[in-house]
C-alpha cells in the first residue's frame, strides 16, 4: 500500500514546505519512492496550502503550479509557454533573493533538466549550481549535477572534487553512486 500523510499535512498550511519537499525528494528516485504517492501529489497539495508562506516560498510554490501545468499541457505551444513563464517565476525569486541557495539551485534544475533551446548552457548552469554551494557548502541536492557540468566546462579536477564533496555530504543520497563513481574515476591520485 501507498503511504498518505498524516491528516495534519492535509490541512495545516505550514506543513505546505514539507509537502514540497516531500514531492522534490521523490523526484530524486530514491528505492522508496515507490511506496508513497506519486510527486505531484505532494506539489498540488503544497499549493493548495500555499497562504501566509514567505514571498519566496510562494514564488517556488507557483513556480511549481507551472510545471504541473506544463506537464498537463496538450499542446507544445503551451507547454513550451508555461516552461518559459515557470523560468520566469524562479528568476523573479533570485533577482529578490539573490542571498538564498534553494533559489539558485531552483534554476539551475530548471535549465538542466529543459531540452534544447531553452537548456542553459553547461557554464551557465555550472554558474547556478556554484552559487548555491557558494552561500551554502553543506546544501547537499546543489552538488548533483555539478560533476558532469564541470566535465562537460573541460575542468575534470573540478569535477572530482565536486563528485566527492557530494559523497561526503549525502552519501545516502540516490545519486551518490553516480557521484562516488565519477570520483573514482577522476581520482589522480590512485595512478
Amino acid at each position: 500500500t501507498r503511504r498518505q500523510p498524516s491528516s495534519s499535512t492535509r490541512t495545516d498550511s505550514g506543513f505546505a514546505l514539507a509537502l514540497r519537499r516531500m514531492g522534490m525528494v521523490l523526484g530524486w528516485n530514491a528505492s522508496t519512492t515507490g511506496a508513497y504517492q506519486p510527486r505531484e501529489e505532494y506539489y498540488r497539495r503544497a499549493i493548495v496550502l500555499n497562504r501566509g508562506l514567505s514571498l519566496k516560498d510562494s514564488l517556488l510554490l507557483a513556480a511549481d503550479s507551472l510545471w504541473i501545468a506544463r506537464d498537463a499541457a496538450a499542446s507544445v505551444r503551451d507547454r513550451v509557454s508555461l516552461t518559459y513563464q515557470a523560468i520566469a517565476v524562479i528568476e523573479d525569486a533570485v533577482r529578490r533573493y539573490p542571498g538564498d541557495p534553494e533559489v539558485w539551485y531552483e534554476l539551475g534544475e530548471a535549465y538542466n533538466h529543459e531540452p534544447a533551446p531553452i537548456r542553459a548552457a553547461p557554464d551557465a548552469q555550472l554558474a547556478m549550481f556554484q552559487r548555491s554551494i557558494a552561500l551554502d557548502p553543506g546544501f547537499g541536492p546543489a552538488y548533483e549535477h555539478l560533476p558532469m557540468l564541470a566535465m562537460q566546462v573541460g575542468r575534470p579536477e573540478l569535477a572530482r572534487r565536486y563528485a566527492a564533496e557530494h559523497v561526503r555530504l549525502d552519501p545516502t543520497s540516490p545519486h551518490a553512486e553516480t557521484s562516488s563513481l565519477y570520483a573514482s574515476m577522476l581520482d589522480t591520485s590512485a595512478s
